[in-house]
């Protein structure tokens, strides 16, 4: 990539090495990593083991999802200017916001599974309490350094191939996130108790500690980084100061914007009902241990890291994000279909065709791809809209943006919480049962949370994209440029 030169000619940009984009990627891994474990086990840890009511449960959801809907934009908005004081100037705009959520965050994950061992009958509320105040301490801190975290990528990687590369990184380090949040919780789940849950609460949180210790170096704000920020102050300084409801007005209004965030919304809705759905999937419908949970994530893991070079090469071909990200989505919809059909763990069922064993797995494998070609492609999409918003306001607000889109994304937490209500409440669902207990239209209720939901979700997100997306490599191009003429 050719550097870029601001304004004034003095201060160059240069593209960053692979190291700092991995160690930039160590957010990506704990963020991933606590949102698998949290997202698989959480509700049915309160349901399953707990034996708190489906409806105690997803209340406490919507009230963490509603949270969000305050939390994310509220946080992406304040945290826009640096700290004041020695704090800001000694350490930059974005980085300590990222220490002050990112290393208390990691040790909420714990408290959130040491409820107190009381009746769920007698004493639900206590325990709806316990989940719901706790899950949104456990969001707050989150949102503190991840809108940070996120907002830093438009600014820190500026080309197309660094983008895309970083992204790359990113995700590939994310995916081992993942692959250990699916891995280190079920190594302690052998008898579904309490004392296993509070086991690998203290697993992941020392895990995800170490993670945040490797992420400083990859988030710290250089010159040319500062450089810009300046200048955008003075363009901010110029057209005078906005609200909170005035930024937001303007963010969402742009339908570039919108159409990604609510492209995000629906994907993420597919995510956390797929993975919150492994654990029912597991012990109900394939009859196998939670240790089993682990065989089954391996899976589509190998086929999200295998995959990752040859999309990030694809799309560095094609040149053109959106399209790739398209792709992505009908594929996603497409690969999800046979979870509708599974009935045992040795065989899959599709159209009265049988599949054999090994099977599943092999099926994850493919249903990975998939999902790798959408989380590389996520990041450079969402840069591309920034860079388009930055343009037309001279202003860098990415943590407004970020907020937003974590907004989005935790949306997807009331739509998991209220699909498996209302689904095990219709289907006959018993809270607190072994496998024995439960009725035949429980199983189809699996499926339907698992398959069904999540493949409408994303075929409407990814037509919703198709019709409101108008960015394009030509267009992309045209605002690389501008950037450099404002010294952006």
């Amino acid at each position: 990539m050719t550097e870029m030169v601001d304004r004034s000619g003095d201060l160059q940009y240069r593209p960053h090495k692979w190291y700092t984009m991995t160690s930039y990627g160590f957010g990506k891994f704990a963020a991933e990593f606590f949102t698998i474990a949290f997202t698989t086990y959480c509700f049915f840890f309160y349901e399953r083991v707990v034996g708190l009511s489906s409806w105690w449960t997803a209340f406490g959801y919507i009230i963490y999802a509603i949270w969000n809907a305050i939390n994310d934009p509220l946080i992406g908005y304040l945290t826009n200017k640096p700290p004041k004081g020695k704090l800001g100037n000694k350490l930059g705009r974005r980085f300590p916001y990222i220490l002050m959520g990112a290393i208390p965050w990691v040790f909420i994950y714990l408290i959130i599974f040491t409820p107190p061992n009381l009746d769920p009958n007698q004493y639900g509320w206590v325990l709806f309490l316990w989940l719901t105040i706790w899950a949104c301490v456990f969001d707050t801190l989150y949102s503190l350094w991840d809108v940070q975290y996120q907002a830093i990528f438009p600014d820190k990687f500026r080309g197309e191939q660094e983008r895309r590369k970083a992204a790359g990184i990113a995700t590939a380090v994310g995916i081992v996130g993942i692959a250990l949040g699916a891995l280190i919780p079920p190594m302690f789940l052998k008898e579904n108790v309490l004392r296993e849950y509070f086991n690998q609460g203290a697993a992941v949180a020392v895990i995800g500690f170490i993670a945040v210790l490797f992420l400083l170096p990859g988030v710290k704000e250089d010159r040319f980084m500062r450089a810009k920020y300046e200048q955008s102050m003075k363009y901010e300084q110029e057209q005078g100061s906005t609200s909170f409801f005035k930024d937001m007005l303007y963010a969402l209004k742009n339908r570039n914007l919108m159409a990604f965030l609510l492209l995000y919304f629906l994907y993420q809705s597919l995510a956390q009902s797929m993975t919150g759905s492994i654990p029912y999937f597991v012990e109900y419908v394939l009859e196998e241990p939670q240790t089993s949970v682990t065989f089954v994530m391996a899976g589509f893991l190998v086929g999200a890291l295998v995959s990752i070079p040859f999309w990030i090469r694809l799309a560095n071909k094609l040149r053109n994000n959106q399209k790739m990200i398209l792709i992505g989505g009908f594929l996603l919809a497409l690969v999800t279909v046979p979870f509708i059909f599974v009935n045992q763990w040795r065989t899959i069922t599709i159209f009265g065709f049988s599949i054999s064993g090994y099977n599943i797995f092999l099926w994850m494998v493919l249903w990975g791809s998939c999902l790798g070609l959408f989380w590389s492609l996520t990041g450079p999409v969402m840069a591309d809209v920034i860079d388009e918003i930055v343009v037309q306001t001279r202003v860098r607000k990415e943590g407004t943006y970020m907020g937003l889109r974590a907004f989005f994304g935790r949306l997807a937490f009331a739509v998991q919480a209220l699909s498996f209500a209302i689904v095990h409440q219709v289907t006959g669902f018993i809270e607190g049962q072994p496998l024995i207990a439960q009725p035949d239209s429980a199983i189809i209720g699996i499926h339907v949370h698992i398959a069904i939901i999540p493949i409408i979700l994303m075929l409407l997100g990814t037509i919703i994209f198709w019709i409101l997306n108008d960015l394009n490599p030509e267009k992309n191009t045209e605002i690389k440029l501008r950037l450099v003429e404002l010294g952006l």
